[in-house]
């Protein structure tokens, strides 16, 4: 296949991702865009989730790669964005609330 030849075969959907997505890299690249720990548990090792694919965009969350996942099982169920993230910190809180119920700083200790 020619030079550029895969970029024909995209639909014009793809194209705007893929132009979106190589924008993002090119900051990020170029230190204008630096990573940041999950959103959601903290993690220093994450990737770009991106929010919306409006041309140069700089809509993006930094997830790690489970939270990425499970970010977009969510979408499939028909979740917005919002209700995704809250969900998340939510379950996040959850699991790092200790046995009786009571977040480890609660006045009621």
């Amino acid at each position: 296949m020619k030079a550029g030849g895969w970029w024909n075969l995209l639909t014009e959907e793809q194209k705007q991702k893929a132009s979106v997505r190589q924008y993002i890299a090119n900051r990020h690249r170029r230190g204008l865009r630096d990573r940041e720990p999950c959103l959601i548990c903290g993690d220093p090792n994450t990737v770009f989730h991106h929010l919306d694919y409006l041309p140069r965009t700089m809509n993006v969350i930094d997830v790690c790669v489970p939270h990425h996942h499970d970010f977009h099982a969510l979408k499939k169920e028909g979740l917005t964005d919002e209700q995704i993230v809250a969900y998340l910190l939510n379950q996040s809180r959850e699991r790092l609330r200790p046995a009786g119920g009571q977040p480890a700083d609660s006045p009621d200790r």
